[in-house]
């Protein structure tokens, strides 16, 4: 995990951390991933790592790292493309880069129109919790619990885990939708692949790439924090585990709204024209405070954001590629695809 992106999450979203309750699919191999040892069960975190390219091939989404030497270019033309929320008081300006180390997420969406998230890393649990409702899927061992407000479903190979999350506002424990994405779920030691039911769709999926964060106060004195990434929303919103979602409108296009019912922060998501993806979250504050809020952010602010802590002006060289560990050699490396209902 990007330390400075962990450390902003933790700082500005301390009040949500405070009141949380005690065709046949191909394989596409993946870089190994280092584990988190900060928890033992998914936690929120905005993760910045390794940029990927999601292809479409005989109806398979598939994803997989893109090729470099591991520099991440971030030149005036790019910065130039952020939004920035230029009318009001920002207080920190953070850059993570793409980086070998992190995970893997998609975004789905079921026929009720639900967000289910699908986030692959390594395994560093080792076993399933006790106190998870365990029950074997298509060979899968899958073990069902809460997760801080959502509803996670968690499968563990000798080197991978997998973790599909139910965003919907009332999630219940092995939920119609959510056994029914599970059963289209086939697991390998290194991920595996999702056949999507009849009606579903996939938002989108990707590694977390760049990462460029704004820590900011509103007009009216509320805190705020603006998270954009490179490329995906789909990698964005599954790193919400904390957050019940419902589908909005923004700007004319589709977004997310993200909250939880026992704290006052929520955040609007939306893939951008331009590109990226955007986040906004905000203390106290409406879904139409979001979006008045969000249609007050503009781009052509390139001087600003290449202040930010983590930005060197043009180009950031990431950590070198981690070396497999011999858990996770063994098994070739991660794959995972998303296979579009009769595709496959």
């Amino acid at each position: 995990m990007n330390d400075y992106l962990d450390r902003t999450v933790r700082t500005v979203l301390a009040d949500i951390v405070a009141t949380t309750p005690t065709a046949e699919p191909q394989p596409i191999h993946l870089v190994p991933l280092e584990h988190d040892v900060r928890g033992r069960r998914p936690v929120f975190a905005i993760a910045a790592a390794l940029v990927v390219v999601a292809a479409i091939a005989a109806g398979l989404y598939v994803f997989s790292r893109q090729d470099g030497d591991g520099t991440a270019a971030t030149s005036p033309s790019r910065l130039d493309g952020l939004l920035y929320p230029a009318a009001m008081s920002v207080t920190q300006l953070l850059f993570a880069p793409a980086a070998p180390d992190s995970r893997l997420g998609i975004s789905v969406v079921s026929p009720s129109h639900q967000l289910f998230t699908i986030s692959v890393m390594a395994n560093y649990w080792g076993t399933l919790p006790s106190d998870y409702d365990q029950r074997t899927v298509n060979g899968a061992a899958f073990g069902a619990g809460p997760t801080m407000g959502t509803m996670s479903y968690t499968t563990l190979t000798s080197c991978a885990m997998v973790t599909i999350i139910d965003h919907s506002p009332a999630a219940t424990q092995w939920s119609t939708e959510a056994t029914s994405l599970l059963h289209g779920a086939h697991i390998e030691a290194g991920g595996g692949s999702l056949h999507l039911p009849p009606g579903w769709t996939s938002l989108s999926g990707a590694w977390m790439g760049n990462t460029y964060t704004a820590d900011f106060t509103t007009p009216s004195g509320g805190k705020a924090i603006l998270f954009q990434m490179e490329p995906s929303l789909g990698a964005l919103l599954s790193q919400m585990s904390l957050m019940s979602a419902t589908p909005t409108t923004f700007a004319g296009r589709p977004a997310w709204l993200l909250e939880r019912s026992d704290n006052s922060w929520r955040f609007l998501g939306w893939e951008r024209v331009e590109g990226g993806a955007a986040l906004l979250g905000v203390d106290s504050a409406t879904a139409e405070d979001l979006s008045n809020l969000a249609s007050q952010l503009s781009a052509g602010h390139a001087a600003e954001w290449s202040h930010a802590e983590g930005e060197s002006g043009t180009e950031v060289t990431t950590a070198a590629t981690a070396a497999p560990t011999e858990g996770t050699a063994a098994c070739g490396g991660f794959h995972f695809g998303v296979v579009p209902y009769g595709a496959g």
